[in-house]
């Protein structure tokens, strides 16, 4: 008997992909996951590529997240903007399992086994004019389950427009011909390719900045294949001292976290934290995300 995350990821239900679907960056899940039309961080490369024209430094992000059943994700991004205009942005997701209690059909140990999922995201995005930009975001897969390996590929497609300066709306088609080809080779007498096909989805969102942008105020809504349609929402408050508060509901699941931004000569730091409820056991997650500017 195994475990996988791909089968049991959480926030969107198991099946193809869903350890994708667990999304990345902190602050963009302090917002709930409302992050189609805010994407102006490292983040970007999976929320809505065409975000990655708005990064104006060099960023580099580590995130890492502990979930229930053991699980974990770890997320290594780098973003930096381009002259005159646009920017590209690369991301290593990793969601794996250690220590998994293997058993045969009869209920006879096998021994312990291992899962690991990859994801490494490769993102382009030109800035059009000051108010459109759009971005692509590459991605191959590679997971590794009991000592068997897939592959895939996909791609995303995002745009952002900013109709007026506080009002900016995204959108995104993800997982367009996303798809992984399982390779079972000394797991049954024949070697037998299993190819499974990600969900596509189409996601709409809207974000607006108030009282000189310390407040930010988002909300997406997602259609995909086979899932039910999905709202989210989130708000975020600039504190004095460099603190940011957070919270945010991703369809029904709430989620706070906060941030504290700060610098070292030329070097910007931020540091981010959110806390998740979790939809397999309802378990508590947390997960932390250092980010250097430079």
């Amino acid at each position: 008997m195994l475990f996988s995350p791909q089968r049991a990821s959480g926030q969107d239900g198991g099946g193809s992909g869903a350890f994708l679907r667990l999304g990345l960056g902190t602050r963009a899940l302090g917002l709930g996951g409302a992050y189609t039309a805010v994407a102006d961080d490292g983040a970007a490369v999976y929320w809505n590529p065409a975000g990655v024209a708005r990064i104006q430094r060099h960023w580099a992000e580590m995130m890492y997240r502990r979930m229930g059943l053991d699980r974990r994700q770890f997320v290594l991004a780098y973003t930096q903007g381009l002259e005159p205009g646009g920017g590209v942005g690369f991301a290593w997701v990793n969601v794996g399992v250690d220590g998994i209690d293997g058993r045969d059909l009869n209920g006879q140990p096998t021994g312990m086994l291992t899962d690991s999922e990859n994801a490494v995201f490769f993102s382009f995005s030109p800035q059009f004019s000051r108010r459109i930009s759009a971005g692509l975001s590459m991605k191959f897969l590679y997971n590794r389950l009991a000592g068997q390996t897939a592959k895939g590929f996909g791609g995303d497609i995002g745009v952002l427009v900013r109709p007026v300066e506080p009002l900016s709306l995204g959108l995104q088609f993800r997982d367009i011909g996303t798809r992984i080809t399982w390779n079972t080779a000394g797991l049954f007498d024949q070697n037998v390719r299993r190819r499974e096909t990600f969900p596509r989805s189409l996601t709409v969102g809207a974000s607006y900045r108030a009282f000189q942008n310390r407040v930010l105020i988002a909300t997406d809504v997602e259609k995909a294949q086979r899932r039910e349609t999905a709202f989210r929402a989130g708000a975020e408050v600039g504190l004095p001292g460099g603190v940011i508060a957070r919270t945010g509901l991703n369809d029904g699941q709430w989620a706070a976290g906060a941030g504290f931004i700060t610098a070292v000569k030329s070097t910007r730091i931020r540091f981010n934290y959110v806390f998740l409820m979790d939809r397999i056991g309802l378990h508590e997650t947390h997960a932390f995300e250092w980010e250097f500017g430079f």
